[in-house]
């Protein structure tokens, strides 16, 4: 691993300026290029990290029977002064009326690995994170953080859906959504909206790095279904989410 990757870090503007967009907007985008250099994270690094999304496995619980998404998940506490700990592993689960599709049924996935959880983008994501959300709330919180990496495929026989269960909100106070890669897709863009459906922002996600914050009270989302390019090859869309819960609130 290279001598830069210990001096990853988002720097206090972009920290200030997402976090004042979330507030006036209730949501904020910004392109990969521009933020792999506001956290001075080089290509090697960012390749590396990418790397993970190779080793995702089949989400076995989709209510549709689909097979197109896989993905792992883990849950992590980050306390103000920036300790990151990573809580016991335990199912997934969310309310029904929350997540319609797949909500009320305990999920079992597989932890995120070792190394991407100890690679030094990690860290310095989920600590700018937090900072970002601590701005947007106007205190220094203590943060729960679930994480879901995710891969949806597409082919011939099946097409790939980012969000099944439609636009929906996550229940949570903060959301990210992270581009990692497309390959040999065509749709995926996502639609930010307000609660009574109005359009905010609609974009495609397309470089890697590429991401949408969010007030997860204030705002709603869907991702459009994505199709191969060409016939007789899948494709696919990696993605990381990221929700962010302020404990004890």
């Amino acid at each position: 691993m290279s001598l830069a990757c210990a001096q990853i870090v988002l720097d206090a503007q972009a920290v200030q300026s997402m976090g004042d967009d979330i507030n006036k907007h209730g949501w904020a985008y910004r392109d990969g290029q521009g933020l792999a250099q506001r956290f001075n994270l080089d290509a090697d690094s960012w390749a590396e990290f990418a790397s993970y999304w190779d080793g995702l496995v089949l989400d076995e619980y989709m209510a549709d029977r689909g097979t197109y998404r896989l993905r792992r998940y883990s849950e992590f506490d980050y306390r103000v002064g920036g300790s990151l700990h990573k809580l016991p592993h335990a199912p997934y689960e969310q309310a029904r009326y929350i997540n319609t599709l797949n909500g009320g049924v305990a999920r079992h996935f597989l932890p995120l690995e070792d190394g991407m959880v100890e690679h030094p983008f990690f860290t310095a994501l989920l600590s700018g994170m937090a900072r970002v959300f601590d701005r947007a709330a106007g205190a220094t919180c203590d943060w729960n953080i679930r994480l879901h990496p995710y891969r949806i495929v597409t082919n011939d026989a099946e097409q790939g859906k980012p969000t099944p269960e439609g636009r929906h909100r996550d229940g949570v106070d903060y959301i990210v959504m992270l581009l990692i890669r497309r390959v040999g897709i065509t749709g995926g863009t996502t639609r930010v909206s307000n609660p009574l459906n109005k359009t905010l922002c609609e974009v495609t996600l397309a470089n890697g790095l590429d991401m949408i914050v969010g007030d997860d009270q204030q705002i709603m989302h869907e991702v459009s279904p994505i199709n191969s390019l060409e016939i007789g090859r899948q494709g696919h869309r990696d993605a990381l989410v990221i929700a962010f819960t302020r404990k004890g609130g």
